[in-house]
């Protein structure tokens, strides 16, 4: 019986150990997300960041969803994070690709 209380996980029971788990988990989660930043924008290139301005806000908030969902290997993340952001959705692609032609604007006869 005295192993399974000393194997037991101790609950926080004041607020300032409440305080201090709860710091640990956020220093955790932010060197996870630094990490994964980090690696990721290196790997965006110069041309890519000046024709997209809002690629470090896309990557933010990727990075970020994967971190809250419980993602813990910086490099998956990062990864997962550069195929996001290769993922362009049909609108975002027309505005960037002017040789790009929407599929429902097109007619019957050239679908």
């Amino acid at each position: 019986m005295t192993a399974q209380k000393a194997t037991a996980r101790k609950e926080p029971k004041t607020t300032q150990e409440k305080r201090i788990v709860w710091r640990k988990k956020s220093a955790v989660a932010f060197e996870l997300y630094s990490s994964a930043y980090r690696m990721a924008w290196i790997q965006i290139s110069p041309l890519q960041r000046r024709e997209q301005p809002d690629i470090a806000l896309r990557l933010h908030a990727s990075i970020r969803s994967q971190v809250k969902k419980g993602a813990t290997d910086p490099y998956l993340i990062a990864s997962e994070a550069l195929k996001a952001l290769r993922e362009v959705s049909p609108k975002r692609r027309e505005a960037t690709d002017p040789s790009f032609i929407a599929p429902e604007a097109l007619t019957p006869f050239e679908k």
